[in-house]
């Protein structure tokens, strides 16, 4: 029997030739690699989106019923093993495109407050910067929250520092080294999956 997991990759930078974009492409590399993984790219900086417009709809639908391209990443997020998710940090905080995305994930949210997104998702998160790193450390901890809040195991996260662009990502072979093997987690067969192997990787350089 083949085992195939779909993991859902989620680029909120703006940029997109940025730090945070060539991390996720890293990351997805190691996550395909000879597997059979189905990989899912969403840019959310080319994508129609808006906000949650707190409407309640899918308190009583099940799922949000906004027509725009977030309903389509919502979907994915639904089906999906694995889980991709990065921002840089604007004002000490994740990216408008990254707040939006977040906030629709109430929609995986029942009327009592029940987390519906089905369990078992594994994620790898990814914050970038320009200077010090303490507020991407703050950042990754609230996106850490709140993946553990809709029952994802974070298995893995970078928070990446560019220096004010005197070191891109892109540019750092080991860091973006760093973040293939990440993605290789990604290749395990999630129903075996050993939950006490898991890698950090954090990069000023």
């Amino acid at each position: 029997m083949v085992n195939m997991s779909k993991v859902v990759a989620i680029v909120s930078s703006p940029r997109a030739k940025g730090s945070s974009a060539a991390l996720v492409d890293s990351v997805i590399d190691g996550a395909m690699g000879l597997s059979t993984n189905i990989i899912v790219l969403h840019s959310l900086h080319t994508m129609l989106i808006h906000g949650c417009n707190a409407c309640g709809l899918c308190k009583i639908k099940g799922e949000c019923t906004m027509e725009d391209e977030m309903t389509k990443v919502l979907g994915d997020i639904r089906d999906a093993d694995g889980l991709i998710i990065s921002t840089p940090v604007y004002f000490n905080g994740p990216c408008a495109q990254y707040k939006m995305f977040e906030d629709r994930l109430f929609s995986f949210m029942a009327a009592d407050g029940s987390v519906t997104l089905p369990p078992g998702k594994k994620a790898v998160i990814i914050v970038t910067c320009s200077g010090p790193t303490d507020g991407a450390e703050a950042v990754y901890n609230h996106l850490s929250e709140t993946m553990k809040f809709f029952g994802v195991e974070v298995i893995g996260k970078i928070i990446y520092s560019d220096e004010n662009g005197k070191n891109p990502a892109s540019g750092n072979d080991k860091i973006m080294s760093e973040a293939k093997e990440l993605g290789k987690l990604f290749r395990t067969n999630y129903r075996e999956y050993d939950p006490h192997y898991t890698m950090t990787r954090q990069s000023k350089s």
